[in-house]
């Protein structure tokens, strides 16, 4: 637990590949509830599972550097924006699960600014007080291929998705309920 600042496991500048692993319970003041990752090197995560990680931005991850993430499990973390993942720069994921994820503001699951390919991901019951249960996004190109979107709930807009303006995405995804 992070009292102070970021990362309430893990705060890294440097390149980080972590394979594997459970991220559970861990809080910060700040950002990153688990994991925050620097400006420095890109990293990349993959076999990992983080539950019930909290933050003010970024309730498991924070990342201001491109980052990959595949095969991992984002499920009961909550901030008041990004309840899974923060990230200013692209973000690149493969057969992810984001379930239940909640945040007070925007980005039930995901809070993007710097674009993002999302493949082979699911999205079920993320939720948002104010914008994108599942997916803010708001100037940043985002590519979505083969992700399912089920009872993610906003109370303003966007239950699922919200893509600003600006994007200029490409989608292939299902929506249920």
């Amino acid at each position: 637990k992070s009292n102070t600042s970021d990362g309430g496991a893990i705060a890294a500048s440097g390149v980080r590949n972590i394979t594997g692993g459970t991220f559970e319970n861990n809080e910060a003041k700040k950002t990153s509830g688990a994991i925050f990752i620097g400006k420095n090197n890109s990293a990349s995560i993959s076999n990992a599972t983080f539950k019930g990680n909290k933050a003010s931005t970024g309730g498991a991850i924070y990342s201001s550097k491109e980052f990959s993430v595949s095969n991992t499990t984002f499920e009961n973390n909550t901030a008041n924006w990004a309840g899974a993942i923060f990230s200013s720069k692209k973000l690149t994921l493969n057969d992810v699960t984001f379930k239940n994820n909640k945040v007070a503001s925007a980005g039930g699951a995901l809070y993007l600014q710097g674009g993002a390919e999302i493949k082979n991901s699911t999205f079920t019951e993320n939720s948002s007080v104010s914008d994108g249960g599942a997916v803010y996004s708001v100037d940043a190109d985002i590519d979505i291929d083969n992700c399912t979107f089920e009872k993610n709930d906003s109370k303003a807009r966007g239950g699922a998705l919200l893509l600003g303006v600006q994007n200029n995405p490409t989608v292939n995804y299902t929506i249920k309920n």
